[in-house]
């Protein structure tokens, strides 16, 4: 009798056990009503406990409530104009971000020229190796694609 691969009762032989059960029961001897009894009453015991506990049911499906944040009813005009009004937001934080990293910078030359550093041949190695790390990303994605680009 196979339950599981890996589960203990999957280890278990019970035809070995069961054509034992005859042999024990006669060598039992007089006593053998008594000690079946008492062998009964104790797996009962064991198992009564766990009888009375029941099962427990599946867990209610969940109820979906889809939240929308934009009007189910909008014209093409209106979706073209918060798309345009989008954009001009994302360019205006995008122009507010390079603004803030041009700053950020042009303080780090600053400080690197009070320190006697050459910041210009810094700067210039610093662009070598990102245009490098760009052409290696570009050859990395063309073998991906087969010189295709994604659509992005």
């Amino acid at each position: 009798m196979r339950i599981a691969p890996f589960s203990f009762l999957g280890q278990v032989d019970m035809r070995g056990s069961l054509a034992d059960l005859p042999k024990v029961y006669r060598e039992a001897g007089p006593r053998r009503w008594r000690y079946l009894a008492l062998s009964a009453a104790i797996t009962a015991l064991m198992i009564a406990p766990f009888a009375s506990e029941g099962g427990r049911k599946l867990p209610a499906k969940p109820h979906i409530i889809y939240i929308t944040t934009l009007a189910p009813g909008r014209s093409d005009a209106e979706i073209m104009r918060e798309n345009i009004a989008n954009q001009r937001r994302q360019d205006a934080i995008a122009a507010r971000d390079a603004a803030r990293r041009a700053v950020e910078k042009q303080l780090y030359k600053d400080l690197g020229r009070a320190t006697g550093l050459d910041v210009e041949a810094m700067d210039r190695e610093g662009q070598a190796q990102a245009a490098a790390d760009a052409r290696a990303a570009a050859a990395r994605q063309a073998a991906l694609y087969g010189g295709h680009t994604p659509r992005q």
